[in-house]
């Protein structure tokens, strides 16, 4: 004996127990023109899509950042990093700050961000590694 509970609206075949889909063409039974189920390979391969172009996205903004001394957050809050002698940074500065630094910042429970609070030149330990301090971009002078 078979609990049958109607008919599929798109192949009109016999719709058993409780599941979301057809089991003879994979239509979505609450509402067949939404679509049918995406196989397994079609979803992994468009998360491994998401990341390719979460990663190629965020390569970009920080190249991009990295070459002009800053990082996209900094510049939306018209932030400079600078050397601490007053020197732009290059790429390698900012690459040497913001990846093993900012790794080595985050370590033990994130104290080396926290450490900018009491440093006097307010230096976490990612701009202590790299040499680098922050500064707050000045505007322009009203005419």
């Amino acid at each position: 004996m078979t609990d049958v509970a109607g008919v599929c609206g798109a192949c009109r075949a016999p719709i058993r127990g409780e599941s979301r889909f057809c089991l003879s063409c994979a239509a979505y039974l609450p509402d067949p023109t939404l679509g049918t189920k995406a196989g397994l390979f079609g979803r992994w391969v468009a998360t491994v899509l998401d990341a390719v172009i979460t990663l190629i996205t965020l390569t970009i903004a920080l190249w991009i950042g990295f070459a002009r001394g800053t990082t996209p957050g900094h510049a939306i809050m018209r932030h400079r990093i600078v050397r601490t002698d007053g020197a732009p940074v290059g790429f390698g500065t900012m690459l040497v700050r913001d990846i093993v630094g900012k790794t080595v910042s985050g370590m033990f429970l994130g104290l080396g961000y926290f450490w900018a609070i009491w440093d006097r030149d307010a230096q976490a330990w990612h701009d202590k590694i790299a040499g680098t301090v922050v500064l707050r971009r000045r505007r322009p002078a009203a005419r």
